[in-house]
């Protein structure tokens, strides 16, 4: 679990810094702007107690993928869990399924 966090972490340090630098070769703000773009404009010049900034812009995007992931796999697992239980359901499904699998070769 620790080394799974380790490699988040670097993975959005890689992402901040990218950020930083494309902020860095466009001053003016031209261009997209992401959720980190944006984080990184208001949380530039705040102070924090405990974190520093980028901790804290790091903590909030990885929370937000992690939610997001989340919350897809209780879907998923809701849905599978209606299907068993539901066996007309689960037999319409498995009919309407089976073409689409042909087709695309599963």
């Amino acid at each position: 679990m620790n080394e799974t966090a380790k490699e988040l972490d670097v993975l959005a340090q890689g992402w901040l810094e990218e950020r930083r630098r494309k902020r860095l070769s466009h001053p003016g703000g031209d261009g997209e702007q992401d959720f980190m773009d944006l984080m990184l404009k208001v949380i530039e010049g705040v102070k924090f107690s405990d974190f520093d900034a980028d901790t804290v812009v790091k903590a909030t995007c990885l929370n937000m993928i992690i939610t997001g992931t989340d919350t897809l796999i209780v879907v998923l697992t809701w849905a599978l869990s209606l299907l068993v239980n539901n066996r007309h359901a689960l037999k319409k499904a498995n009919e309407s399924w089976t073409p689409l699998s042909a087709r695309a070769g599963v």
